[in-house]
């Protein structure tokens, strides 16, 4: 199948997760728990997800190289996760602990002990997850790779209906019914895997552990920066402004990281696919892809912007209209943020693991310091503020990378061409196509 077509089925599987996610992690949790509550359950579910970041090795980019260079069988890297999760798993909880009861007033403001015994746990199965959907996604069953994300999306959206909404239970509620959605996508992670590998190729493999793990060393720094940067205005506004204001700028950051969905699509798709090319092509596809996603990015920004307080009451309620004018400034770093997402494919074909380490450590840096200056002083919309120029500092350095990389014309990042042109062409006429012939299906 090509590369349009497995974006399109992806973006699809993708807008069905985000849909079901958002109705039960913000709308149902926002409306029912209120921001308080909102506020406890993204924090109980960030910790673990920080854990997962700081000890699972950044091993996905790593794992796309070598699966593309095809020297190892595909059961060599399953076993291998296995090893990977059940011994960074471990140590990624052994520290938690030891720093919650060392340091729970500094570290853990906010949130129960007996809400981050549960969460924590998932340390380990997010590792599962990460693993295992880049063993799918490497190998080009990205189907399967849908259907574990889609498990976690739909799962999380059912449960949190039956045990917050129905049942009543707040916070636990959603606690309970998110962690058995994540477990749930672990477990169909690792069962696609086995039924696309032979029992006997799982086989722990030394000389891959040894490979993967070095790169993963180079890269995970940045790993870590990376999410640093993402989730800092959290830690940072619970810091300053406590729970409520963390449970209002959920929302905002939500909204407008909806827009992911159309890179995260695309960089599903084209990161394996540029990991085994040659170097032009994977620089031919990385501008192409690059210019489709701005273009869409660009227009759906526009939209949610002129929305923007439609979709906040629509959504969570009047009660939110605070993140109206911090929603509508984080939506251009959004957009052009997103040419990291898609030019990663250039690292991860050049294997510069280093250099996006560079990157991100010194993003992270910039974001921190901002997020200290200006939320102190102007609170939720310094946040965003802060998430703005990073981001924007972000997509002029994957410019920059893409010419480095590549050597080619930025431009071809952002001008469209008769070959662009022709790819519309040509999915119009096979939806067409395909319109035609279900008609005449029905027809008989």
């Amino acid at each position: 199948m090509s590369l349009a077509k497995w974006t399109l089925g992806t973006f699809g599987a993708q807008i069905v997760g985000g849909v079901f996610s958002f109705i039960g992690w913000n709308i149902i949790n926002a409306r029912i728990l209120g921001p308080e509550g909102k506020g406890v359950v993204t924090l109980a579910f960030l910790y673990p997800e920080l854990f997962f970041t700081l000890f699972w090795l950044s091993l996905n980019a790593p794992y796309l190289y070598h699966i593309g260079r095809k020297k190892y069988k595909l059961g060599n890297f399953a076993a291998n996760s296995l090893v990977f999760a059940g011994a960074l798993g471990s140590l990624a909880l052994i520290i938690f602990w030891i720093t919650f009861f060392l340091f729970r007033e500094q570290l853990y403001p906010g949130v129960r002990g007996t809400y981050l015994a549960v969460t924590m746990l998932l340390a380990p199965a997010f590792m599962i997850i990460y693993y295992f959907t880049t063993i799918l996604q490497g190998s080009y069953n990205i189907r399967d790779y849908n259907l574990v994300w889609l498990t976690w999306r739909i799962g999380g959206v059912i449960f949190i209906v039956l045990l917050v909404l129905i049942l009543r239970l707040g916070v636990w509620g959603a606690i309970i019914g998110g962690s058995i959605a994540i477990f749930s996508a672990g477990a169909i992670g690792i069962f696609l895997v086995a039924r696309i590998t032979k029992k006997e190729d799982w086989q722990i493999q030394p000389q891959l552990l040894k490979e993967t793990l070095i790169d993963g060393i180079k890269l995970h720094i940045g790993g870590i920066t990376t999410f640093l940067r993402s989730r800092a205005s959290i830690f940072l506004l619970n810091y300053y402004l406590g729970v409520r204001d963390v449970g209002l700028f959920s929302v905002a950051l939500t909204l407008s990281e909806m827009l992911y969905f159309i890179p995260q699509a695309t960089s599903t798709v084209l990161w394996p696919k540029a990991s085994g090319a040659n170097e032009e092509e994977a620089a031919r596809l990385s501008a192409l892809v690059c210019r489709h996603t701005l273009l869409w990015m660009t227009l759906a920004a526009i939209i949610l912007a002129i929305g923007a307080k439609f979709f906040v009451f629509l959504f969570v309620g009047r009660v939110f209209f605070p993140v109206v004018l911090p929603l509508i400034i984080l939506l251009p770093g959004t957009v052009f943020f997103s040419l990291g997402i898609n030019l990663a494919s250039l690292i991860i074909r050049h294997r510069k693991f280093l250099l996006a380490t560079y990157i991100s450590t010194s993003l992270a840096a910039i974001n921190i310091v901002l997020l200290i200056l200006l939320i102190p002083r102007y609170g939720l919309i310094g946040a965003a503020l802060a998430i703005l120029i990073t981001q924007i500092l972000g997509g002029f350095t994957s410019i920059f990378i893409f010419f480095f990389l590549s050597k080619r014309s930025p431009k071809e990042l952002f001008c469209f061409t008769k070959e662009d042109l022709l790819l519309y062409k040509n999915l119009v006429a096979r939806i067409y196509e395909k319109i035609i012939k279900l008609k005449k299906k029905d027809a008989c």
